[in-house]
């Protein structure tokens, strides 16, 4: 269960830092814990921070808590940063390939995302980048709260499947990141209105 509160200022360990095929920034600026409240409540140890440098947001991760230790408290509500820059840019329902989120693959036991996944973007780009959420098999079941579902038909990629956009998992990536495909406009309004909800 994740323990650190929204709002907190964390460090990221460094070594778990240098795995990241995009790791965050240095210099200055708080990592601070944007989180759902409701996600304190779940099993699962995966949590979101923000790189904040003032009041702008220069890189988004969603990482497993273990890697992570608090340090004080933000003034900022770092997940209100990310809600402000959703849909915002002209990269917004691309559908990027970005690869594997570590330098080394391998099969681990945290809870960052692991695999080779289309990532639909949902925002940007702004100063961190673009951000993105994995798409993942459908599979037997969709959780509502968390994911959404997007039919094979409104994904604009080689081989589409059905899927359903993992919304607790948000990453910004370069811009520069590979483009695979697009969002079809018919399913915009409905995965929106999930990404909304999620972060309300």
């Amino acid at each position: 269960m994740a323990a650190i509160t929204p709002k907190s200022v964390v460090t990221l360990d460094r070594k778990v830092a240098g795995e990241f095929r995009f790791p965050p920034p240095t210099g200055a600026g708080d990592l601070v814990i944007a989180v759902a409240s409701g996600a304190l409540q779940s099993s699962s140890t995966l949590t979101t921070v923000v790189r904040l440098d003032g009041a702008v947001v220069r890189w988004v991760a969603s990482l497993d808590e273990a890697s992570l230790v608090a340090t004080g408290t933000s003034t900022t509500d770092a997940r209100r940063k990310i809600a402000e820059l959703l849909f915002v840019g002209d990269a917004t329902w691309n559908v990027i390939e970005p690869g594997d989120l570590r330098l080394n693959v391998g099969k681990r036991t945290d809870t960052v995302y692991q695999g080779t996944r289309p990532w639909l973007v949902v925002a940007g780009p702004h100063p961190c980048g673009v951000l993105a959420m994995p798409l993942n098999d459908r599979g037997a079941a969709v959780l509502r709260k968390f994911e959404c579902e997007i039919d094979s038909a409104a994904l604009q990629i080689p081989n589409a499947k059905p899927s359903k956009l993992e919304l607790a998992h948000i990453w910004s990536f370069p811009k520069g990141v590979r483009v695979i495909g697009l969002l079809d406009e018919s399913a915009r309004r409905v995965v929106r209105r999930c990404i909304e909800s999620f972060y309300a």
